[in-house]
């Protein structure tokens, strides 16, 4: 921070409740109204075979079945006696029946066939016909397979486990009754029928459990044929929702290098006032000689069953984290100095084979977090993937619960108001090699779904980081390069979408690279191309990495040093929206990186989206992100807003830019912590926020008008005529809790200029339940590129008169 010019405060915004207004009608498609005899009939088909199959059932064979409906788009099952059970990727739905036949469904249908279409316009030249997202997109409704519920990982070894003596799994109990007493009181049944079946430690045991709406999910070791007869048995369809193999974790490669650390300079530790990050992962080694004057021994703690008085590091992962959100990066240069910016605490959740072994994953990271929290601690780094969970259109398929890890951290993270920041995950070198001997060359395969996120990283409230490259110089072999360019995404990185299709990773940090030899037409690794960072020894003190792991240490490492400068500031306990959108807000996206990915150009029509899930928002400056001088100024709010409510910001933007040819530039991050859907991805977060710039000719009641009626994508314009045209718009940036855009402009219109400019934020009830107000975020940075307006004192000015004419 600067203290000569501290950031500013950004006065209280007015507030008014949403308009309860209606979004736009969608006009039905001209070619359904066309077909909708044959659709109707094709529909009431597939339903009346589907209720005829029903009503033959008794009301106790009935809470055993469910079905697997086949659809084109989105399908809305609301009135029709099936309710569903598992929300998929426009493709499948998973549904229970509520009565014995679907009379309900049928007569949607006929309302579909035979209503007159209303009319839309003056003209009347669009129409909307009744029901046509309930009947429109249906193709099939069949009985639901048992092995729809487990996971893919689990069928590729079916046959195998089901003759095994122990199966060591997880599975998730779920009730779809209505009410929280009777749900609890039906998973209490089902829960004990499965202990029952293993017959007091005969056939297995349950090593723990954890409990969400609706839902238990169990770390069960049994019998193969226990196994068998949970997913095969009729009693247990429904009872339990979904089975998946037990987590494995990736570790990083690593070289060893004879290395003198007495040939260092000084390695410091960090101010007493500096902030802690701590290492949720293998632990730590306090006595490395990197790490000796930066970890804080009375914040170090495992939480691995039966060695909760061994914190230390036995796997190697910890330590090269913890010295990189330590001190960045570590200079290993002879006489070079080391000086902690850090502190480090450490929860170690990894036992010495990189694995959790009797726990929930969610669990243990939740219960190191409110260890340290309870301790003061404010930022976690979770470098820790889930190797064999990608987060893929395939996994989302037909089954809500296959993302409980990043569902419960979110809900830690909104509970605790803490930072955590995540890694986005790694490419292994044998699927890089995969694609490049199928013909799909760096970064052309960033397209495929098989480079997405690895759990949890697609958790909505943790800040997700990739990767890009810091080197690109091959030392040693004449027969080798680079396969990436310096400062293009990392090989190794993976990309978005997230949990609720939001950009994801928000941020990227500097990794190390590969090296690619023409010849052999293979990508390898090499000790020049990668990051040294501590090992988990006194002798050799270093050890070398290339992943993710590393870059988001490297966030929070920064994100430490925000925090710091805030608390300067004199705010006490800022809260971690504030931390993440100051962070995000300085954030650049490297020319390297956008050359790179520009390579994906005629792909796939998404190519941009595709890049943008690959960097995200860019590199964070933590120096730049509470950094103001004469020619640029950093504005920031925190409060909370309500559902359904509208804040609307007065911007100063300064008048003095009229006449200026040089470039100006408006960045704005809005970050905020809702509420999270434990059951099904449609609207996954309680609250939906959109925000939108307005210029200063812009009246406030057309400002209210657009943003009471900006319910959804389809309801209005991407970008109206009277906004600021920010880029990416507000479809892309609106889908997360994350939302950093930029906008920068030359000519100043003296009219623009006649008012302060408004921010108006939006908040939406999605749940249609009551939903409790939420923390909320922004922070605005006006700057002058050009460096000729003085705008801080501009700023300054008007926020003071703003003040005094509220009275305050």
């Amino acid at each position: 921070m600067n203290r000569d010019f501290p950031a500013l405060f950004l006065t209280d915004p007015e507030r008014a409740k949403r308009r309860k207004e209606k979004s736009r009608p969608v006009p039905t498609d001209p070619n359904v109204i066309a077909a909708r005899r044959e659709i109707a009939a094709r529909a009431r088909a597939v339903i009346s075979a589907a209720s005829e199959r029903l009503s033959g059932l008794t009301a106790e064979q009935r809470k055993a079945v469910f079905l697997k409906i086949e659809h084109e788009g989105q399908l809305d099952l609301s009135g029709t006696n099936l309710k569903s059970i598992a929300t998929s990727n426009g493709q499948f739905t998973l549904a229970i029946p509520t009565s014995g036949d679907l009379g309900k469904y049928l007569e949607k249908i006929e309302k579909f066939e035979n209503e007159a279409p209303r009319q839309l316009g003056r003209e009347g030249t669009a129409q909307v016909i009744p029901n046509v997202r309930h009947v429109a997109p249906l193709r099939s409704i069949s009985p639901g397979d048992p092995f729809d519920r487990v996971s893919s990982g689990l069928m590729a070894l079916y046959e195998s486990l089901i003759a095994s003596d122990s199966v060591t799994l997880e599975l998730e109990i779920a009730s779809y009754v209505t009410g929280v007493k009777k749900q609890l009181a039906e998973i209490e049944h089902r829960f004990a029928a499965l202990l029952a079946m293993l017959a007091g430690g005969q056939h297995g045991r349950v090593f723990e459990h954890e409990d969400i709406e609706g839902a238990r999910r169990v770390v069960l070791q049994c019998t193969g044929a226990v196994f068998q007869k949970l997913v095969e048995g009729p009693e247990w369809q429904i009872a339990i929702a979904w089975f998946e193999e037990r987590p494995q974790f990736q570790t990083f490669f690593e070289v060893e290098q004879g290395f003198s650390v007495e040939a260092l300079g000084q390695i410091a530790p960090p101010a007493e006032t500096a902030s802690v990050v701590c290492v949720v992962d293998s632990g730590v080694s306090a006595e490395n000689p990197f790490l000796s004057p930066v970890v804080r021994r009375d914040l170090l703690q495992s939480f691995v069953p039966g060695q909760e008085d061994d914190p230390s590091d036995h796997h190697g992962h910890g330590s090269g984290i913890a010295s990189l959100a330590a001190f960045y990066a570590l200079e290993i240069a002879e006489g070079s100095e080391n000086r902690g910016r850090v502190w480090i605490a450490s929860g170690r959740i990894l036992d010495r084979h990189n694995r959790v072994e009797e726990r929930l994953f969610s669990k243990v990271v939740g219960d190191a977090i409110r260890h340290f929290v309870a301790r003061g601690v404010r930022i976690f780094n979770l470098s820790v993937n889930i190797d064999n969970r990608t987060w893929t259109q395939d996994q989302r398929r037909t089954v809500p619960h296959s993302s409980w890890v990043a569902r419960a951290l979110d809900k830690i993270v909104r509970e605790l108001d803490v930072v955590l920041v995540v890694s986005a995950g790694n490419l292994a070198l044998g699927t890089i090699n995969q694609f490049i001997s199928g013909g799909i060359r760096y970064p052309h395969y960033f397209s495929s779904e098989d480079c997405a996120l690895l759990d949890p990283a697609q958790s909505a409230l943790s800040l997700t980081v990739g990767s890009e490259v810091a080197t690109a110089t091959v030392a040693a072999d004449p027969y080798s390069r680079a396969l990436a360019a310096m400062g293009a995404p990392s090989p190794v990185t993976r990309s978005g979408p997230g949990m609720a299709g939001e950009i994801k990773p928000e941020l990227v940090e500097l990794d190390g690279n590969l090296a690619f030899n023409e010849d052999l037409g293979r990508a390898r690794h090499i000790r020049s191309l990668q990051i040294p960072q501590a090992s988990n020894g006194i002798a050799p003190a270093l050890s070398w990495a290339i992943g993710t792991s590393s870059a988001a240490a490297r966030v929070s490492h920064k994100a430490a040093l925000v925090l710091e400068d805030l608390v300067e500031m004199g705010i006490e306990r800022p809260s971690a929206s504030l931390i993440k959108a100051l962070l995000v807000n300085s954030a650049e996206r490297s020319e390297h990186a956008l050359r790179a990915l520009e390579q994906l150009r005629g792909l796939s029509p998404n190519w941009q989206a595709t890049a943008t899930n690959v960097i995200g928002y860019g590199i964070a400056d933590a120096r730049r992100a509470t950094w103001c001088d004469q020619y640029g100024v950093v504005l920031w709010y925190e409060g909370a807003i309500d559902a359904d409510e509208i804040a609307y910001f007065q911007v100063p933007i300064p008048p003095e830019f009229v006449g200026t040819n040089g470039r100006k530039r408006l960045t704005v991050t809005l970050v905020y912590h809702p509420n999270v859907q434990e059951r099904g991805f449609g609207t996954y977060l309680g609250m939906g926020i959109k925000w939108r710039m307005f210029r200063g000719d812009v009246s406030k009641d057309r400002v209210i008008e657009t943003m009471s009626v900006d319910d959804d994508g389809d309801a209005t314009p991407a970008t109206l005529p009277d906004e600021l045209p920010f880029e990416p718009g507000i479809t892309a940036r609106s889908r997360g809790t994350v939302q950093h855009a930029t906008f920068s402009w030359v000519q100043h219109r003296r009219e623009f200029a006649e008012n302060h400019y408004t921010l108006a934020i939006a908040a939406r009830n999605r749940w249609g339940r009551i939903v409790p107000p939420c923390n909320l975020a922004v922070v605005v940075r006006v700057e002058d590129e050009a460096r000729e307006t003085d705008v801080y004192a501009s700023i300054e000015t008007a926020l003071v008169e703003m003040r005094i004419q509220a009275g305050v």
